[in-house]
């Protein structure tokens, strides 16, 4: 699945309004991902040096979305069974 964005890297705000995603619930999802052991660059985010800004791989990003979002479905419909 390819999918055309505007950008290849997006800040923080602009990637929440590229997928309409709640402040809150993107940072619950980082949090959560750290506390399982995965790394925020698995989630396509990056730092310049010299800068407090984070920076995110749009592709990157979108592939975990969809991996870990996937898991998590599949994790959801087997609990409720």
């Amino acid at each position: 699945m390819e999918l055309d964005f505007k950008k290849e890297i997006y800040t923080t705000p602009d990637l929440l309004k590229e997928f309409s995603i709640a402040r809150a619930t993107f940072y619950n999802w980082q949090k959560a991902w750290q506390v399982q052991g995965g790394d925020l660059s698995d989630m396509g985010k990056f730092t310049l040096k010299g800068s407090s800004r984070s920076y995110w791989v749009i592709k990157k990003f979108m592939s975990w979305l969809i991996e870990t979002k996937k898991k998590l479905l599949i994790m959801n419909k087997e609990i409720n069974r």
